[in-house]
């Protein structure tokens, strides 16, 4: 979200960067954004000898749920794909551990 969708201001913040939701500097009001700044949780797993990141975020298509996505060493994140608005991301979980647990799963049947 680039504007606000009360006064269209473009003087936007977020109290933390994993919040949804942002404030307006110019009319006070807040609005809920689709998807935070940064991952709500971020884990390093070895698996077989691999590195990997699991990067935890709120589910594109309800925000009380959580998904993750995975890349390997510093590379860029796998296109999961099981989300048409976001491709990288993988699962639905109602947890944070939950989706760890998902994104662990996925990579060792992967």
């Amino acid at each position: 979200m680039k504007n606000c969708p009360n006064c269209g201001s473009e003087r936007l913040y977020r109290k933390n960067p994993t919040s949804l939701i942002i404030h307006c500097q110019d009319c006070k009001k807040t609005a809920k954004a689709k998807q935070s700044l940064k991952p709500v949780k971020c884990r390093d797993i070895l698996i077989d000898k691999i590195k990997y990141h699991i990067f935890i975020w709120y589910c594109p298509i309800d925000p009380d749920c959580y998904s993750f996505a995975v890349s390997a060493g510093g590379s860029l994140p796998y296109q999961i794909r099981d989300f048409e608005e976001d491709p990288l991301l993988g699962g639905r979980y109602g947890s944070i551990d939950g989706a760890v647990e998902g994104a662990i799963n996925w990579l060792k049947d992967w």
